[in-house]
């Protein structure tokens, strides 16, 4: 029940952003806003562990936060200019343009591999490997 009402929630949320009037930033703050307060239980439960956290893995939770707000200030920025389809089509998207980005400016990375995972009306699951993307 969860997981349905979450991906209803996910596939109605760039129809609402589309609706609001409010500005993209402003949006965005509120749904970074609200994502904190949900996950401050479960942030709170592990408090104890924060302190065994270095400099640098604050820096990287830091650095990852902002980078989320910029996603979702862009995204929503977006969907004032262009369809709610081909914004979401574009997101989706960010695997792929992460997959080649890592080809082409990580080239002494480990050998890449790429999958997916279809998920078919009958709930079976598919999932096939591509296979090395690039050798050594």
């Amino acid at each position: 029940m969860l997981l349905i009402f979450a991906m209803m929630a996910s596939s109605f949320a760039a129809i609402f952003v589309k609706l609001s009037t409010a500005p993209a930033t402003i949006t965005s703050m509120y749904r970074m806003y609200l994502a904190s307060l949900l996950l401050l239980p479960f942030a709170w439960r592990y408090r104890h562990d924060w302190g065994r956290l270095s400099t640098r893995d604050w820096g990287m939770i830091i650095g990852a936060g902002t980078l989320l707000a910029t996603h979702f200030g862009l995204w929503f920025e977006s969907l004032q200019l262009t369809s709610v389809a081909s914004s979401t089509i574009i997101t989706a998207m960010q695997p792929v343009i992460a997959m080649i980005g890592g080809f082409i400016f990580l080239p002494s990375a480990d050998d890449a591999y790429g999958c997916d995972c279809n998920v078919d009306l009958n709930q079976r699951y598919r999932f096939r490997c591509l296979g090395r993307l690039r050798s050594r």
